[in-house]
C-alpha cells in the first residue's frame, strides 16, 4: 500500500528559509494584489535575523491585506538582485 504525503507534510516551514522574522506595523493599508510593486511603509521591529530596511510586495503577488496601524508577524526573504526584502509569510501578531 502506497502512502501519499499531504501538502502540509511536504511544506517547507517559512522560518527555515527566511532571512528575518519581524513584527511589522504598516503606516497605511495595502492592496491584496497590485499590478506594480508595493513598498511597505511602517515600523519594523526585528525579532531575529537581518534588519530589513526596505520591504516590497512584488507586482501580481496576492497577499493578505494589511490594515494601517495593525501589527502583523512577517517572515521576509531578501531579493537576490536588490537591497530589499519580500514577505514569504504573514499572520496576525500572536503576542
Amino acid at each position: 500500500m502506497e502512502v501519499v504525503a499531504t501538502i502540509v507534510e511536504q511544506a517547507v516551514p517559512p522560518e527555515s528559509i527566511a532571512d528575518a522574522f519581524i513584527e511589522f506595523t504598516p503606516s497605511r493599508a495595502t492592496l491584496v494584489v497590485s499590478r506594480e510593486d508595493q513598498l511597505l511603509e511602517g515600523k519594523v521591529d526585528l525579532v531575529w535575523g537581518a534588519n530589513p530596511q526596505t520591504i516590497i510586495i512584488p507586482a501580481n503577488t496576492m497577499i493578505r491585506a494589511l490594515e494601517a496601524e495593525v501589527t502583523v508577524e512577517m517572515y521576509v526573504k531578501k531579493f537576490p538582485d536588490r537591497d530589499a526584502y519580500y514577505p514569504i509569510y504573514m499572520a496576525p501578531r500572536s503576542r
